[in-house]
């Protein structure tokens, strides 16, 4: 059954087996969603016999794994570089001679000619930079005052002070079992990964039922139910050279730059709420060219970026024999998945900032909520040394995706991240529904000859609602067959386990585009309080399924008792009526 949830909603440890399907003849009954190949995910099942109680658990750290680009990391050699710099533009572009532009250079560096931060103590009279050198009389660290108020400027690792070590810890319990007709399985996780920096982690819990019963001798049924809650907060990401992303910050800033601003006596100081003051760049009427007016390690540790999910996933299936040959088979399945993101900009963090709104809160809601159900007929014959499965089938889709949202400013309390704990509209709520619906009808053959003779065929006809009417219907198919070498009488190798070559051919139709193309869309607007329409979207009538035609050959071996083995496959896949 297709699984519309996120992995992440997968515990690993329910995980039976996983397996790629790529080429035409394995993917074309699967439709619209195999265009790109299909994930098989088969989750465990119990083995009668006496229950089995199983249970583990796994402690580790998370620690910073990134291997960053070798940037200059030490004050002195970052000043002196930065001196070179403009010691040359001054003799090369302005022209100046070599006594000038050393002293130019030496003043803007060390902050006498701009108001850049300088973390530097130099002795009075003296160059900071001798022979394009820091002047080794120079120590670090330096104090200013402003305003009757002295503060010392010295440079921090913001790696150490933006990262940390983070715990992650699992636990799995299983029991399963069975006896006569009925077998089970039933399984609880926990799940709680700290991140590594403030305001990242993710804590989970799964639970799983899967049983089967066969109730009839002609009656086979089972059930596979899944249900997931997750919480997570995320760091604020931002993009490269973001001023909101801890790691721009970290990987970005010079080497000479404070996290904290200190007083005089080098103690990092704190506010009228007692809360450590970080440095956003303009301490003592100074400034901090790049990142300027940012500290995300502060935004980090008050702002929060939630999010909590539910979900879940049940599956049931009847196999009902008519015939010994003949079996019908029903499966239907529904996936449920609502998702709560709370954003909230702490009324706090704003006393620091250019945003003097008394805190924002933003709160969007989805839920996702799919059907899939399947009528599928296998017919199984065995003739002699001849074996023939035919199978025909209908399936149909249906998937809602339902989304609100609003926001508020001016909260009553950090502690109060829910709208009504804020008392000014900051943006229009809104909603919305999207559906989209998919049906098909599939057919297959499959035919082997003495297992050495291997052919397939199959059809699918499928309908997308992501069509218009006249468009909305494509029809696919494919063809393969395989030959095992090592079946054949005249074959004795006796280090070869396998030899196998093998082939297809196929197309597949891919819908995979935004609900409504192919109508006008329109915004609906309030135009000095009369509804108006404005067009969104112009309409295409033409769009149509996109075909992946897909040709496939190669070989499998496996050699000395299956203790090696390989593969080689080689395609050819043409798309056409490109969907973009």
């Amino acid at each position: 059954m297709p699984f519309d949830g996120d992995l992440i909603n997968l515990n690993p440890a329910d995980i039976e087996s996983l397996t790629i399907l790529k080429d035409a003849a394995s993917n074309a009954l699967y439709g619209a969603r195999g265009a790109n190949g299909v994930i098989m995910i088969t989750t465990k099942k119990a083995k009668r016999g006496e229950a089995k109680v199983t249970f583990d658990t796994r402690i580790g750290v998370n620690s910073v794994a990134l291997k960053h680009y070798d940037y200059i990391k030490d004050p002195a050699l970052w000043y002196e570089t930065y001196y070179k710099s403009v010691y040359n533009q001054f003799m090369t572009t302005d022209g100046y001679d070599a006594t000038r532009a050393h002293r130019e250079a030496n003043d803007l560096v060390s902050g006498k000619t701009n108001d850049n931060y300088f973390v530097y103590t130099v002795p009075d009279g003296q160059d900071f930079i001798i022979n394009g050198k820091v002047n080794p009389a120079a120590t670090l660290g330096r104090r200013v005052g402003f305003e009757g108020q002295d503060y010392w400027l010295q440079p921090e690792d913001w790696l150490k002070e933006g990262t940390k070590q983070g715990v992650r810890q699992e636990y799995n319990l299983s029991v399963s079992g069975g006896e006569g007709k009925l077998s089970y399985l039933s399984s609880m996780s926990y799940l709680k990964n700290e991140g590594i920096t403030a305001g990242s982690e993710m804590e989970r819990i799964n639970a799983r039922l899967k049983s089967d019963y066969h109730a009839k001798e002609w009656l086979y049924t089972g059930m596979n139910l899944s249900y997931t809650h997750t919480d997570y907060n995320r760091s604020s990401e931002g993009t490269i050279g973001s001023t909101g992303s801890v790691w721009s910050m970290i990987t970005g800033i010079g080497p000479v730059y404070p996290v904290y601003i200190r007083d005089g006596n080098k103690n990092i100081m704190r506010d009228s709420y007692g809360q450590i003051m970080y440095d956003f760049g303009d301490v003592a009427g100074l400034g901090r060219p790049a990142f300027t007016g940012s500290n995300p390690l502060f935004t980090n540790k008050y702002n929060k970026n939630q999010t909590g999910v539910n979900a879940f996933t049940g599956s049931g299936f009847f196999d009902i024999n008519f015939l010994e040959n003949l079996k019908l088979t029903v499966n239907g399945s529904v996936n449920t998945d609502e998702s709560r993101y709370t954003s909230v900009s702490d009324p706090y963090t704003e006393l620091y900032s250019t945003s003097q709104n008394g805190g924002s809160v933003y709160k969007s809601h989805y839920r996702r909520f799919s059907y899939n159900m399947q009528q599928i007929l296998n017919y199984n014959g065995t003739f002699g040394r001849n074996n023939l499965n035919i199978m025909v089938g209908h399936e149909y889709y249906n998937h809602t995706y339902y989304f609100l949202s609003g926001s508020k400013t001016k909260m009553f309390s950090s502690g109060n991240l829910e709208l009504d704990g804020a008392i000014s509209d900051s943006g229009a709520a809104r909603s919305y529904t999207r559906d989209y619906n998919n049906e098909g009808y599939f057919s297959r053959v499959q035919y082997d000859y003495a297992g050495k003779y291997f052919l397939s065929g199959s059809f699918r006809r499928d309908a997308s609602s992501r069509f218009a009417v006249e468009n909305r219907w494509g029809n696919f198919w494919s063809a393969g067959g395989a030959w095992l070498i090592d079946k054949e009488n005249g074959f004795d190798v006796s280090f070869v386990d396998l030899l196998k070559l093998k082939a297809s051919i196929g197309s597949q139709g891919n819908d995979n585009i935004g609900n409504y193309l192919y109508s006008n869309q329109y915004n609906i607007e309030n135009n000095s309080g009369e509804i108006s329409l404005v067009l969104k979207q112009k309409g295409n009538r033409n769009i149509t399924w996109e075909t992946n035609t897909n040709i496939n050959g190669g070989f499998e071996v496996e050699l000395f008792n299956k203790r090696l083995s390989a593969s080689v496959d080689l395609f050819y896949r043409k798309t056409t009526d490109m969907l973009f």
